[in-house]
Protein backbone atom coordinates (compact mmCIF):
# COMPACT_ATOMS: atom_id res chain seq x y z
CA UNK A 1 0.00 0.00 0.00
CA UNK A 2 1.17 3.45 -1.27
CA UNK A 3 2.25 6.21 1.78
CA UNK A 4 2.60 8.93 -0.35
CA UNK A 5 0.14 10.66 -3.38
CA UNK A 6 1.14 10.63 -6.55
CA UNK A 7 0.96 13.88 -8.46
CA UNK A 8 0.76 14.29 -11.77
CA UNK A 9 1.73 18.00 -13.57
CA UNK A 10 1.46 19.00 -16.77
CA UNK A 11 0.09 21.19 -19.45
CA UNK A 12 -0.04 23.15 -22.72
CA UNK A 13 -2.11 19.95 -23.80
CA UNK A 14 -2.60 22.23 -27.17
CA UNK A 15 -5.38 19.57 -27.87
CA UNK A 16 -7.20 20.49 -31.73
CA UNK A 17 -3.68 21.53 -33.07
CA UNK A 18 -2.00 19.68 -35.62
CA UNK A 19 0.96 18.50 -32.77
CA UNK A 20 -1.11 19.00 -29.53
CA UNK A 21 -1.91 15.83 -27.18
CA UNK A 22 -4.36 13.49 -29.73
CA UNK A 23 -6.70 10.58 -28.54
CA UNK A 24 -6.56 8.29 -31.23
CA UNK A 25 -10.04 8.90 -31.64
CA UNK A 26 -8.92 11.99 -33.32
CA UNK A 27 -5.78 11.65 -34.62
CA UNK A 28 -5.80 12.85 -38.51
CA UNK A 29 -3.56 13.02 -41.73
CA UNK A 30 -5.14 15.89 -42.31
CA UNK A 31 -2.65 18.35 -41.43
CA UNK A 32 0.49 16.20 -42.74
CA UNK A 33 1.89 12.75 -43.21
CA UNK A 34 4.64 13.86 -40.24
CA UNK A 35 2.45 15.18 -37.95
CA UNK A 36 0.44 12.20 -38.06
CA UNK A 37 3.13 10.21 -37.30
CA UNK A 38 3.93 12.19 -34.13
CA UNK A 39 0.67 12.22 -32.69
CA UNK A 40 0.75 8.25 -32.73
CA UNK A 41 4.12 8.17 -31.10
CA UNK A 42 3.88 11.38 -28.55
CA UNK A 43 0.06 9.37 -27.47
CA UNK A 44 1.36 6.03 -27.23
CA UNK A 45 4.20 7.11 -25.37
CA UNK A 46 1.75 9.72 -23.11
CA UNK A 47 -0.52 6.53 -22.57
CA UNK A 48 1.49 3.82 -21.61
CA UNK A 49 3.62 6.47 -19.43
CA UNK A 50 0.46 7.56 -17.54
CA UNK A 51 -1.18 3.45 -17.00
CA UNK A 52 2.16 2.86 -15.35
CA UNK A 53 2.76 5.54 -13.18
CA UNK A 54 -1.07 5.29 -11.72
CA UNK A 55 -1.28 8.92 -10.44
CA UNK A 56 -3.69 9.49 -7.90
CA UNK A 57 -4.64 13.20 -8.69
CA UNK A 58 -4.02 15.40 -12.12
CA UNK A 59 -3.10 19.32 -11.91
CA UNK A 60 -3.88 20.15 -15.93
CA UNK A 61 -1.92 23.58 -16.12
CA UNK A 62 -4.00 25.17 -18.48
CA UNK A 63 -3.76 25.66 -22.55
CA UNK A 64 -6.05 22.99 -22.68
CA UNK A 65 -7.45 23.37 -26.25
CA UNK A 66 -5.65 24.97 -29.05
CA UNK A 67 -8.71 27.12 -29.80
CA UNK A 68 -8.98 29.18 -33.13
CA UNK A 69 -5.57 29.93 -34.53
CA UNK A 70 -6.65 32.76 -36.02
CA UNK A 71 -3.31 34.02 -36.45
CA UNK A 72 -2.72 30.90 -39.37
CA UNK A 73 -5.64 30.70 -40.48
CA UNK A 74 -6.50 27.89 -38.95
CA UNK A 75 -4.18 25.55 -40.89
CA UNK A 76 -2.34 24.33 -38.27
CA UNK A 77 -5.68 22.94 -36.80
CA UNK A 78 -7.06 19.26 -36.61
CA UNK A 79 -10.00 20.89 -35.87
CA UNK A 80 -11.51 24.36 -34.95
CA UNK A 81 -14.32 23.42 -33.41
CA UNK A 82 -14.20 24.08 -29.62
CA UNK A 83 -16.65 20.96 -28.80
CA UNK A 84 -14.25 18.86 -30.62
CA UNK A 85 -11.69 20.36 -28.48
CA UNK A 86 -12.63 19.95 -25.21
CA UNK A 87 -13.73 16.35 -26.18
CA UNK A 88 -10.32 15.24 -27.08
CA UNK A 89 -8.75 17.22 -24.01
CA UNK A 90 -11.31 15.54 -22.11
CA UNK A 91 -10.39 11.73 -23.78
CA UNK A 92 -6.54 12.98 -22.98
CA UNK A 93 -7.25 14.16 -19.55
CA UNK A 94 -9.11 11.22 -18.60
CA UNK A 95 -6.25 8.73 -19.76
CA UNK A 96 -4.19 9.94 -17.14
CA UNK A 97 -6.80 7.68 -14.40
CA UNK A 98 -6.70 10.02 -11.45
CA UNK A 99 -9.81 10.46 -9.52
CA UNK A 100 -9.06 14.37 -8.31
CA UNK A 101 -8.06 16.72 -10.83
CA UNK A 102 -7.67 20.17 -11.15
CA UNK A 103 -7.66 22.58 -14.08
CA UNK A 104 -5.35 25.89 -14.57
CA UNK A 105 -6.82 28.15 -17.08
CA UNK A 106 -4.31 29.41 -19.56
CA UNK A 107 -3.94 31.89 -22.15
CA UNK A 108 -6.83 33.60 -24.03
CA UNK A 109 -5.81 33.34 -27.42
CA UNK A 110 -6.33 29.36 -27.04
CA UNK A 111 -8.77 29.61 -24.69
CA UNK A 112 -11.15 31.92 -25.68
CA UNK A 113 -11.01 35.76 -24.93
CA UNK A 114 -14.85 36.51 -24.18
CA UNK A 115 -15.66 33.19 -23.23
CA UNK A 116 -13.58 30.63 -20.97
CA UNK A 117 -14.10 27.32 -23.11
CA UNK A 118 -11.96 25.98 -20.48
CA UNK A 119 -14.67 26.45 -18.10
CA UNK A 120 -16.70 24.41 -19.98
CA UNK A 121 -13.88 21.20 -19.82
CA UNK A 122 -14.07 21.71 -16.14
CA UNK A 123 -17.46 21.39 -16.04
CA UNK A 124 -17.21 18.26 -18.37
CA UNK A 125 -14.58 16.72 -15.99
CA UNK A 126 -16.32 17.98 -12.85
CA UNK A 127 -13.34 19.59 -11.65
CA UNK A 128 -12.43 22.63 -10.05
CA UNK A 129 -10.55 25.60 -12.40
CA UNK A 130 -9.19 28.65 -11.72
CA UNK A 131 -6.46 31.05 -12.70
CA UNK A 132 -3.97 30.20 -9.93
CA UNK A 133 -4.48 27.54 -7.00
CA UNK A 134 -2.64 27.19 -4.14
CA UNK A 135 -3.13 23.05 -2.93
CA UNK A 136 -1.91 21.31 0.36
CA UNK A 137 -1.13 17.64 -0.81
CA UNK A 138 0.24 15.74 2.27
CA UNK A 139 1.42 18.96 3.68
CA UNK A 140 3.16 20.26 0.75
CA UNK A 141 1.86 23.41 -0.23
CA UNK A 142 2.08 23.57 -4.41
CA UNK A 143 1.70 27.38 -6.26
CA UNK A 144 0.15 26.67 -9.65
CA UNK A 145 -0.58 29.02 -12.28
CA UNK A 146 -0.12 28.80 -16.21
CA UNK A 147 1.68 31.76 -17.50
CA UNK A 148 5.22 33.06 -16.30
CA UNK A 149 7.33 35.29 -17.83
CA UNK A 150 10.22 33.25 -20.74
CA UNK A 151 13.20 34.43 -21.90
CA UNK A 152 15.22 34.06 -25.14
CA UNK A 153 18.63 33.45 -22.97
CA UNK A 154 19.18 29.87 -21.97
CA UNK A 155 20.67 31.91 -18.21
CA UNK A 156 17.73 34.08 -18.20
CA UNK A 157 14.97 31.71 -17.95
CA UNK A 158 15.21 31.38 -13.98
CA UNK A 159 14.63 34.97 -13.45
CA UNK A 160 11.17 35.10 -13.70
CA UNK A 161 10.60 31.69 -11.41
CA UNK A 162 12.66 33.44 -8.62
CA UNK A 163 10.48 36.60 -8.94
CA UNK A 164 7.35 34.25 -8.51
CA UNK A 165 8.73 32.74 -5.61
CA UNK A 166 9.32 36.59 -4.10
CA UNK A 167 6.09 37.51 -5.04
CA UNK A 168 4.84 34.70 -3.34
CA UNK A 169 6.92 35.64 0.22
CA UNK A 170 5.49 38.92 -0.02
CA UNK A 171 1.69 37.86 -0.51
CA UNK A 172 2.51 36.03 2.40
CA UNK A 173 3.46 38.73 4.66
CA UNK A 174 0.14 40.10 3.57
CA UNK A 175 -1.60 36.98 4.62
CA UNK A 176 -3.03 36.49 1.27
CA UNK A 177 -1.15 33.59 0.19
CA UNK A 178 0.02 30.46 1.90
CA UNK A 179 3.75 30.02 1.50
CA UNK A 180 4.36 27.65 -1.35
CA UNK A 181 7.21 24.90 -1.27
CA UNK A 182 6.73 23.94 -4.93
CA UNK A 183 5.84 26.56 -7.31
CA UNK A 184 4.53 25.21 -10.96
CA UNK A 185 4.30 27.45 -13.95
CA UNK A 186 3.70 26.53 -17.67
CA UNK A 187 2.95 28.39 -20.72
CA UNK A 188 7.21 28.20 -22.21
CA UNK A 189 6.93 24.45 -23.31
CA UNK A 190 11.07 24.58 -21.62
CA UNK A 191 11.19 22.46 -18.61
CA UNK A 192 13.68 23.99 -15.80
CA UNK A 193 13.94 24.14 -12.30
CA UNK A 194 15.05 26.42 -9.69
CA UNK A 195 15.21 27.27 -6.11
CA UNK A 196 16.41 26.67 -2.60
CA UNK A 197 16.89 23.36 -1.47
CA UNK A 198 15.05 22.33 2.02
CA UNK A 199 13.15 25.97 1.27
CA UNK A 200 10.89 25.79 -2.30
CA UNK A 201 11.33 24.62 -5.23
CA UNK A 202 10.01 25.77 -9.03
CA UNK A 203 9.34 24.25 -12.07
CA UNK A 204 8.75 25.06 -15.37
CA UNK A 205 7.07 22.10 -16.62
CA UNK A 206 7.28 20.64 -20.17
CA UNK A 207 4.29 21.05 -22.74
CA UNK A 208 2.27 18.43 -24.07
CA UNK A 209 2.53 19.66 -27.14
CA UNK A 210 5.70 18.90 -29.74
CA UNK A 211 7.26 21.03 -32.12
CA UNK A 212 5.15 21.76 -35.34
CA UNK A 213 4.13 25.32 -34.86
CA UNK A 214 4.14 28.38 -37.11
CA UNK A 215 4.91 30.73 -34.50
CA UNK A 216 7.54 28.68 -32.68
CA UNK A 217 9.42 28.17 -36.21
CA UNK A 218 9.50 31.90 -36.86
CA UNK A 219 9.80 33.48 -33.98
CA UNK A 220 11.21 31.33 -31.44
CA UNK A 221 14.78 30.21 -30.66
CA UNK A 222 14.82 27.70 -27.96
CA UNK A 223 14.34 24.23 -28.06
CA UNK A 224 10.89 22.45 -27.02
CA UNK A 225 10.58 19.90 -24.39
CA UNK A 226 7.92 17.30 -24.40
CA UNK A 227 6.36 15.97 -21.58
CA UNK A 228 5.16 16.06 -17.95
CA UNK A 229 6.25 15.88 -14.32
CA UNK A 230 5.05 13.53 -11.54
CA UNK A 231 5.82 14.63 -7.55
CA UNK A 232 5.32 11.87 -4.82
CA UNK A 233 3.99 13.92 -1.66
CA UNK A 234 4.22 11.76 1.36
CA UNK A 235 3.16 12.50 4.94
CA UNK A 236 4.69 15.58 6.84
CA UNK A 237 5.77 17.88 3.65
CA UNK A 238 8.06 15.84 2.10
CA UNK A 239 8.15 15.39 -1.56
CA UNK A 240 10.15 13.65 -4.50
CA UNK A 241 9.94 14.83 -8.22
CA UNK A 242 10.48 13.59 -11.56
CA UNK A 243 10.38 14.91 -15.58
CA UNK A 244 8.50 12.28 -18.28
CA UNK A 245 10.14 13.77 -21.51
CA UNK A 246 10.06 12.57 -24.94
CA UNK A 247 12.63 13.38 -27.41
CA UNK A 248 10.67 14.75 -30.19
CA UNK A 249 12.88 14.49 -33.43
CA UNK A 250 11.59 15.82 -36.86
CA UNK A 251 13.74 15.43 -39.58
CA UNK A 252 17.05 16.74 -39.07
CA UNK A 253 17.90 20.33 -40.69
CA UNK A 254 21.09 20.48 -42.21
CA UNK A 255 22.71 23.41 -44.18
CA UNK A 256 22.19 23.61 -47.55
CA UNK A 257 24.84 23.81 -50.55
CA UNK A 258 24.95 25.97 -53.38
Amino acid sequence: MRTFKRVFAGGDLHCGHRVGLTHPDFQSAIPGKDYYKFQVASWDWFSDKVKSLKCDIAIINGDSVDGKGYRSGSTELITASWNKQREMACAAIGEIGAKDITLLMGTPYHTGNNVDHERELARMLDAPIRGQEWLDINGTVFDIKHSIGTSTIPHGRFTAMAREALWNAIWERHEQQPRSDVILRSHCHYKGVTGIPNDWLGFTLPALQGQGTKYGARQCSGVVDYGFMTFDCYPGGKYTWQVHDLPVRFQKRTARKL
